[in-house]
């Protein structure tokens, strides 16, 4: 009996220990895949535009022009941030069970 026991106790084992690899596996793949994503999303972001500062003797036109290209620089990082949010989402979602 004693020897019985101990089988089924190395073959829960393996099985246990073969369920973790397994599952090792598939988040590596689904991390993986989170990361492409990201990556995909980060590519789709408008470029950081090149603002130079008009100087303060700008005309109210040259400002205007600085204004917009400042609202550039905040819509490349509110893309950036959605695609962070994104990978943070991704990354923490539970895997889907078979």
């Amino acid at each position: 009996m004693g020897t019985e026991k101990f089988k089924l106790t190395i073959l829960i084992a393996v099985i246990f220990t073969f369920s973790l690899t397994s599952c090792k596996e598939d988040r590596i793949a689904a991390n993986e895949a989170c990361v492409s994503a990201w990556n995909a999303c980060k590519n789709k972001c408008p470029e950081y535009p090149d603002c130079d500062y008009p100087g303060l003797d700008a005309t109210p036109e040259e400002l205007n022009a600085f204004n917009e290209c400042l609202l550039g620089i905040k819509i490349r990082e509110d893309c950036l941030e959605s695609c962070d949010e994104a990978l943070v989402e991704c990354l923490t979602t539970p895997l889907q069970e078979n």
